[in-house]
């Protein structure tokens, strides 16, 4: 990844006219890199300091033009000088289990195995909307087709992938599941760090993996009280 200022200069310094960066994540590059960003993308170029023992020079590099791309799924976490920056800002969304579908098709087709319509449709209504739950699942599918000796994945040997992973007939996984029933044994609402703690896991997992499915599938709601089952989940 981009840790360092002298990794984004070597970076910048290298490419040509007309150019595209993409940075993925990049609310995981330290500030200090993100900060020398500014002047890159605001003027198109870099002021450098540079130190020989006590004396020290001042050098401006002008860089080609080059377009920014980056990607982040914590937007919060950027600074909001860097945010402002960028002209184009996009929110995607997740994908339909029509496109899932297509996609994990494909992919077992490129690995020579056949998934039939069923095991598709079961696949996908398990990849919570993105594709690299979907091929994640498919992963595994495709490693127990192997161990089997099939290159035909039907409906069948999805769910038994499935209930081996653990997935209950609502098709939550096992921490979603224990997620749940803390939340029923609590009998109100319950503060997010106080549930990490009870299921030993940290709060980041609850917030980006568990949550957002639950509350899409109306089994969850956050109050600003805490966590509790919804009423729909409790029926």
């Amino acid at each position: 990844g981009l840790q360092s200022v002298h990794a984004l200069v070597g970076l910048l310094a290298g490419h040509e006219e007309g150019d595209m960066l993409l940075l993925d994540e990049i609310h995981a590059v330290p500030r200090p890199v993100l900060e020398m960003l500014y002047e890159a993308m605001a003027e198109g170029c870099l002021t450098l300091v540079l130190r020989t023992g006590v004396r020290a020079r001042t050098v401006r590099l002008t860089l080609p033009r080059f377009t920014l791309l980056a990607a982040t799924t914590e937007p919060a976490e950027l600074p909001r000088p860097l945010v402002t920056r960028f002209a184009l800002r996009e929110y995607l969304q997740h994908y339909d289990e029509t496109a899932l579908r297509a996609l994990i098709t494909h992919r077992a087709a490129a690995a020579g195995v056949r998934l039939s319509e069923a095991a598709a449709r079961l696949l996908t209504q398990h990849a919570r909307g993105t594709p690299r739950e979907a091929l994640r699942l498919l992963g595994t599918l495709l490693r127990l087709a192997a161990l089997r000796g099939t290159t035909t994945v039907t409906e069948r040997l999805v769910a038994a992938m499935l209930e081996t992973l653990g997935y209950d007939s609502r098709g939550l996984t096992p921490l979603e599941q224990r997620y749940l029933e803390t939340l029923r044994a609590a009998r109100g609402p319950v503060a997010v760090r106080r549930v990490a703690a009870l299921l030993g896991v940290d709060v980041g997992t609850l917030l980006h993996d568990v949550e957002p499915w639950l509350c899409r599938r109306g089994l969850l709601r956050i109050t600003a009280r805490g966590r509790e089952v919804a009423m729909a989940c409790l029926a």
